[in-house]
């Protein structure tokens, strides 16, 4: 079976970032499968069909001819499952690695076919798995700014009907500096530590980093371990990402709460969209085993992210 690079990169970013057990490239539907949902989804492929003909004058659909046929024709390029005690996430992640930047063809069908994948990994998701909760990404190195721009409102517009629909999806998009920021960086971190052979986009870093200089010019060429860049927020859209780190490296919302209930602080980073950054020290004296660390950040510093134009938490325990 044929990895994109592209591919291989949101396979490791799920495994040893969002600390996905199980992660699948390539997922395709079997035909076997039972439809769930049948007539939620139905209803949500009119409404959407219909809303975006009208609002936009987009075809999202084209010549699909049902339900039915739309989730046959699915591949997502990535799936991955991170289950623990405190909380069971689903991520279906489509990635368009162009060097000249995504394009399918004109703006406006460019646009079509991410609003287009981004339905279609929600409907697979909750038709074919029975999975009515989790984060839905469209990820790409780089998206011309006038498409990022045509995506914004119609991005709202995916939550919006999916929320109304009954589904607790959250639609995204990572894309350019953000693309680095959130998926890249944090791979590159941990690439020490990684030593499968089927990573093919880590392993082809890895290989990089053994040439410390050329043979051609005798030039010194500095190969060092990535580190994250003042921050940009011109590629991403949706709720706010959670990252947790303890004593340095990426770990998961579990891991996290065991390490809240034995510290006394934690250190918590707020990115926005502006680009501005704001770090504080969290007292984490009163944090028990039987709080909700879910809870303890909507109600905190997450409240009213919408309005406050957050993007992501981070929460570091050294």
């Amino acid at each position: 079976m044929k990895i994109e690079i592209g591919e291989s990169l949101v396979y490791s970013w799920l495994r040893h970032v969002k600390m996905c057990r199980v992660v699948q490239t390539n997922w395709k539907p079997s035909r076997m499968w039972p439809l769930e949902n049948q007539d939620k989804l139905d209803t949500l492929m009119r409404e959407s069909k219909e809303h975006f003909q009208t609002k936009y004058s987009y075809h999202i659909y084209k010549e699909n001819k049902g339900l039915i046929q739309f989730l046959q024709q699915a591949e997502i390029d990535a799936v991955g499952i991170s289950a623990d005690d405190a909380e069971t996430t689903c991520y279906a992640v489509e990635i368009a690695f162009h060097l000249g930047g995504t394009n399918y063809g004109s703006r406006q069908i460019t646009v079509e076919n991410i609003i287009k994948k981004l339905l279609r990994s929600a409907m697979c998701l909750c038709g074919n798995m029975g999975v009515s909760s989790g984060e839905i990404i469209f990820a790409s190195p780089k998206i011309n700014p006038a498409v990022m721009t045509d995506l914004k409102e119609p991005l709202a517009d995916i939550n919006r009907m999916l929320h109304e629909n009954g589904f607790m999806f959250n639609a995204s998009i990572i894309a350019n500096q953000d693309f680095y920021d959130i998926m890249m960086a944090p791979v590159l971190l941990i690439s020490d530590d990684v030593a499968d052979t089927t990573e093919l986009f880590l392993r082809s870093y890895q290989l990089a980093g053994m040439f410390q200089q050329s043979s051609r010019d005798g030039k010194q060429i500095a190969i060092s371990k990535a580190t994250v860049p003042p921050c940009s927020t011109e590629g991403f859209v949706g709720k706010p990402l959670k990252e947790y780190i303890l004593h340095g490296r990426p770990c998961s919302a579990k891991e996290i709460h065991a390490a809240l209930i034995q510290a006394t602080e934690a250190k918590r980073t707020l990115r926005y969209k502006d680009g501005n950054t704001f770090t504080d020290i969290w007292d984490t004296r009163n944090y028990t085993a039987n709080s909700n660390l879910t809870g303890n950040l909507a109600s905190g510093p997450l409240r009213g992210w919408s309005d406050a134009g957050i993007i992501s938490i981070r929460i570091e325990i050294e």
